[in-house]
């Protein structure tokens, strides 16, 4: 069924005067700024949005204002407290890679202490030296390059 162009515009009008008052109501809401210590306020806004508030937030200030219901604001100061809580430490990982060289011929110059384990594995190959050319080190936070050399290692297999 078609409407006629006169209802149309009453519904128009309609939806105009519902927005106005819901407009005209949001601005009689109270205002509240809540300081954040480690959370990302841009994250939270974003979750507070579905309170249907205004919100702001500052990354440089760590401020978040809300413009909302009293009710509303209350339930946003208790997610704040929830939410904005340190972030517990990085564990410290570290990894470390050796490159080694095998031949048949001897030196005497020491493997490192820790490398020792692993020539002794490979007896069995009748590898006579064993020359650590150098490492590396990986940490948790990001690549940490550490270059050693060493001299080669007489293993008698």
């Amino acid at each position: 069924m078609l409407t006629s162009p006169a209802r149309g515009q009453e519904a128009s009008e309609k939806r105009a005067q519902e927005q106005a008052r819901a407009e005209e109501q949001a601005r009689q809401w109270p205002v509240r700024l809540f300081q954040v210590k480690y959370a990302n306020v841009y994250q939270l806004a974003k979750v507070f949005n579905a309170f249907g508030a205004v919100i702001n937030a500052d990354g440089d200030l760590k401020v978040i204002s809300v413009r909302a219901p009293q009710s509303v604001l209350d339930a946003i100061d208790e997610a704040i407290k929830r939410l904005d809580a340190p972030q517990p430490p990085a564990k410290n990982i570290e990894l470390n890679a050796y490159l080694i060289t095998a031949s048949p011929q001897s030196s005497a110059t020491p493997l490192p202490a820790e490398l020792e384990p692993a020539v002794k594995q490979q007896e069995c190959l009748q590898i006579s030296r064993v020359q650590a050319v150098g490492n590396f080190v990986a940490a948790r936070q990001g690549w940490i390059h550490r270059q050693r050399q060493w001299g080669a290692a007489t293993h008698n297999g």
